[in-house]
């Protein structure tokens, strides 16, 4: 009878057998593929997004402690954040006796995606100084506090929840004119992101009613979980791909009704023409007075620092001249010009870059924005940009910064 049912059970077994063989074959041929697709992606330097953002209640966002990635959009650069989630070296938060910090607060232009963080200006400024500034200081910090898509109002938590800790004594907030102005209205902005917006109420900021409807606390178990599941991400080039997939399904943009596209990002270079750029200019200018006041009760110098356009430090004036006229810009620096104005009026330091970018640019004909991986002349700042930003920025900071003049002071401690 055993031998009977041996008999039986020898076809049945060949055939499991043959089942698993084949799936084993399936699984290792789908591993090589996977395999392949992933060194391609690699190798070509995809461009694809990194898990880098965690929910935050104030901000909406922020950067995941010690997240890092591959940004490849412009350039090849692997991102890599600290331990408070800014894309800097990690920082001890007590100042050390004898150094001057100085505290860039801004979006994309300041974090600087494109390079490792000892290559974007705010560390440049902060070399430059060190090198040449006969200061009476041991050493010079530049902290990078950048975030890209932030609009000033978060840039204004910022400066009020995390650059206090490291007691600076010179902060620059640092003005983008690409998205820096319309991402202050929910309305105008390119973010996509659904808070926090605001409007300005007896010179305050005050949330508008979709934000206070959408603050809510985070799950810190969901953000533990997302955490986790980045991680994974950050290392493979085919789950970036998915999850970016899974980022736009799960959490697509809530645009509103009576959004104003704009996708060149033109409508900051005429006078306000509707109620919600209007209101981007007011958040603004308000969130700079509120900073201006943050500075001052912290004893800490506030600059403001207001970048180019790249369109208009394009070195080929003939090129430059057809873009204005296409795009019916009439005066290509109003909205830095605005911005140095109230700066001024407001008793803030400030620093106008566009038209030394330009005298630079068309001197040298060379570009200061773009990469080799993107249209000429277009995009955050490339290496040369980064080298002559952070030269003009110590060079007007030892012209005329009080704080250095003020010399030895510079060296002790003042909270």
């Amino acid at each position: 009878m055993t031998s009977s049912f041996q008999e039986r059970e020898r076809p049945r077994s060949a055939r499991v057998g043959r089942v698993m063989g084949d799936a084993l074959k399936a699984l290792a041929v789908l591993l090589v593929w996977v395999g392949l697709i992933e060194v391609t992606l690699r190798v070509t330097h995809m461009p694809v997004t990194g898990a880098y953002s965690m929910r935050d209640f104030k901000r909406a966002f922020r950067f995941r402690p010690g997240a890092h990635y591959w940004f490849e959009t412009e350039g090849w650069n692997e991102v890599r954040y600290n331990s408070l989630g800014f894309q800097d070296v990690e920082r001890s938060l007590q100042r050390e006796p004898g150094t001057l910090r100085l505290a860039f607060l801004g979006s994309s232009y300041v974090q600087s995606a494109q390079f490792p963080a000892g290559k974007a200006f705010p560390a440049v400024a902060a070399r430059e100084l060190k090198a040449r500034g006969h200061l009476a200081v041991r050493d010079v910090e530049g902290l990078n506090f950048g975030v890209g898509a932030y609009g000033l109002p978060q840039q204004l938590i910022t400066l009020q929840d995390d650059v206090w800790k490291y007691d600076p004594q010179i902060v620059i907030e640092v003005i983008g004119l690409y998205n820096d102005i319309v991402n202050n209205d929910r309305y105008t902005s390119v973010s996509g992101r659904t808070y926090p917006y605001y409007t300005v109420q007896n010179g305050r900021l005050v949330p508008d009613e979709i934000t206070r409807r959408q603050q809510v606390p985070p799950d810190p178990h969901v953000v533990k979980w997302e955490g986790r599941w980045g991680d994974l991400v950050n290392h493979s080039k085919i789950l970036q791909f998915v999850n970016r997939d899974l980022h736009v399904a799960l959490n697509p943009p809530d645009w509103q009704p009576g959004l104003i596209i704009d996708p060149r990002q033109t409508s900051t270079f005429f006078p306000p023409n509707n109620p919600h750029l209007q209101n981007a200019w007011d958040v603004t200018e308000t969130s700079l007075r509120m900073m201006r006041d943050e500075c001052a009760a912290h004893h800490a110098e506030f600059w403001v620092v207001v970048l180019d356009f790249n369109l208009q430090s394009d070195p080929d004036r003939a090129a430059k001249a057809r873009q204005l006229k296409d795009w019916g810009i009439t005066d290509m620096h109003y909205p830095d010009r605005r911005i140095v104005e109230f700066s001024r009026k407001e008793g803030i330091h400030t620093f106008w870059l566009a038209p030394l970018l330009i005298d630079y640019a068309e001197s040298h004909g060379a570009a200061l924005h773009g990469f080799f991986n993107t249209p000429r002349n277009f995009g955050h700042y490339n290496a040369l940009g980064q080298q002559v930003i952070g030269r003009l920025i110590a060079d007007e900071l030892l012209r005329n910064s009080d704080a250095l003049k003020a010399g030895r002071e510079l060296t002790q401690a003042h909270k």
